[in-house]
């Protein structure tokens, strides 16, 4: 699941994390932030930082997604390497997004089991990562050692 993204900057609890996306329309700082949601579950945030907050519905495309996504996964290996027992929510804030995360999903599913659990959900109902469905949200839990 680790691989080349991105350099990222974190804060010592490595709950949020910053960095330049370089493409077709130059550098665009991007933030990755793991909010609390309750109990033991953390969301995923992801958007255009442009100072204490992110945009996480705008479409930069800079061409280079293959890039960011692996950055991304690079913060969740790193932020659950930390927090191992966090869990971590991700729901995309539209169907575009949601596309790309179940395509990621399914094409590293084989990749991402080996250190983690992955649950979709679909409406109201949670269920184990099944690469033939799609999801509208996901829960990650990193495998215990």
């Amino acid at each position: 699941m680790k691989g080349e993204g991105y350099k990222t900057t974190s804060d010592a609890d490595a709950t949020s994390f910053q960095f330049e996306s370089k493409g077709e329309k130059g550098i665009i700082h991007k933030k990755i932030t793991y909010f609390h949601l309750g109990e033991n579950i953390w969301n995923l945030g992801f958007g255009d930082d442009d100072g204490d907050e992110f945009d996480d519905e705008v479409i930069s495309n800079n061409h280079d997604i293959r890039l960011v996504m692996q950055t991304i996964a690079n913060t969740i290996y790193e932020f659950t390497e930390k927090h191992p027992e966090r869990r971590i929510y991700i729901r995309p804030v539209d169907e575009k997004r949601k596309t790309l995360y179940n395509a990621v999903f399914k094409r590293r599913h084989t990749e991402i089991q080996l250190n983690f659990l992955v649950y979709g959900r679909i409406q109201n109902t949670m269920e184990l990562f099944d690469p033939e469905k799609n999801y509208d949200a996901f829960f990650i839990l990193r495998k215990k050692s």
